[in-house]
């Protein structure tokens, strides 16, 4: 199953792209220097996504997709909003929902790892 299409694109401000670990090997000398070598040939990216304004029918599609991919054990194409290129991805824990019981509106806040 393939990550949904939802409605809404997610919020810009909390959307944060990292590398999902520290790619450098650093070394400190008493001296103060540090010597520092490549950690792996490959650093895969880690994003943090949140979703504001979900309706109903996206919190079903989303929630079908968590359950699909077993909550981040399997991994799945996902396409980065911006810049349209697809990645191979994870969840990299349960995705948070939260309901807005004024408007009926929810908030999904997740992490996807590169594998």
């Amino acid at each position: 199953m393939a990550f949904p299409t939802l409605s809404t694109l997610p919020l810009i401000t909390p959307f944060e792209e990292t590398a999902s670990l520290d790619p450098v090997i650093r070394s400190q000398s008493e001296a103060g220097y540090e010597q520092t070598r490549p950690r792996f040939t490959r650093v895969p990216e880690k994003w943090h996504i949140e979703y504001g304004d979900l309706s109903d029918a996206d919190y079903t599609a989303l929630k079908a997709w968590e359950l699909a991919t077993k909550y981040g054990a399997d991994l799945d194409t996902w396409i980065h909003p911006k810049t349209a290129a697809s990645h191979n991805v994870r969840l990299a824990s349960p995705i948070k929902y939260k309901l807005n019981q004024t408007d009926s509106i929810w908030t999904a806040v997740f992490d996807l790892k590169e594998v």
